[in-house]
């Protein structure tokens, strides 16, 4: 969470790095309109609201390309609940590639080989580590800010 100053008045990204779990991102809007600003002026004329300028914002998180959440119209406040690693919804339209594909994540199942060792073990017990590696997963928040970019955080 992290609160915006008039120098980063359009567009802020952010980039990190989670461990596998349960996470849940909020959006804040001080003012209530979200990341639409809207200025409108009275016309006594036609005693009606003038619409003067409207200041669209959006926002999205992804990890590896994947959208996990996005939007632009809440009032004070919006949560989205997510797990990582987030599983992409396929989509409705096949592609075709004749590129073979790479992944920068480890295979959730081992690959298996029905090729004999050509290393003898040394041990029929499996080695353990006092220091386990922990899978990180990298995730992007994008705020294209409204008209007030200080009411967001």
């Amino acid at each position: 969470q992290g609160t915006y100053d008039d120098d980063q008045l359009t567009m802020r990204k952010e980039s990190m790095c989670l461990e596998e779990g349960q996470y849940q991102f909020t959006i804040y809007d001080l003012r209530g309109d979200g990341l639409v600003f809207v200025a409108t002026a009275y016309d006594d004329d036609d005693y009606n609201n003038v619409l003067l300028f409207r200041s669209p914002g959006h926002y999205n998180v992804a990890s590896y390309g994947g959208l996990i959440v996005e939007g632009a119209m809440f009032e004070y406040n919006e949560t989205t609940s997510f797990f990582l690693p987030h599983v992409r919804v396929p989509s409705a339209m096949p592609s075709i590639s004749f590129a073979p594909s790479m992944s920068s994540l480890p295979s959730a199942r081992p690959s298996e080989s029905f090729a004999p060792s050509t290393l003898p073990s040394s041990s029929a017990r499996p080695s353990t580590s006092s220091s386990p590696t922990e899978t990180c997963y990298s995730i992007d928040v994008s705020v294209r800010f409204d008209g007030i970019p200080t009411h967001t955080s």
